[in-house]
């Protein structure tokens, strides 16, 4: 339905590649084009090679009925590289759900009477 919401939940393990002190990660979730999620600076200030993880979360409202396209995009602010399930325990995932209006109403109303 066009009114309903998708919840995203991007878990990343990974390394960031860095040679400065001023070296850092940034994550941000897109739906097509647009940013719906943004998460700076993991380890800044972290010198050489830092392993790192993080949770990037969004409700998201994009508002159609056709298909859209979610995705994690990563940079590092110095134009070093950004490694992403290097080592051979990491795992990164991501999940999404749809999440229908009528849900969302019900569970604010359940909030409001439990505050």
């Amino acid at each position: 339905a066009s009114d309903s919401k998708l919840l995203v939940w991007c878990h990343i393990c990974g390394i960031s590649n860095a040679d400065s002190s001023l070296s850092a990660v940034s994550i941000q979730l897109l739906r097509d084009s647009t940013s719906i999620a943004f998460n700076e600076n993991i380890k800044f200030g972290a010198r050489y090679p830092q392993s790192f993880t993080t949770t990037i979360t969004a409700l998201d409202s994009p508002s159609t009925t056709s298909q859209v396209t979610i995705k994690p995009q990563f940079r590092n602010r110095e134009s070093n590289s950004v490694n992403i399930n290097t080592s051979g325990g990491d795992i990164s995932e991501m999940v999404i759900m749809e999440v229908a209006a009528w849900v969302q109403i019900k569970l604010k109303n359940f909030l409001k009477h439990c505050l």
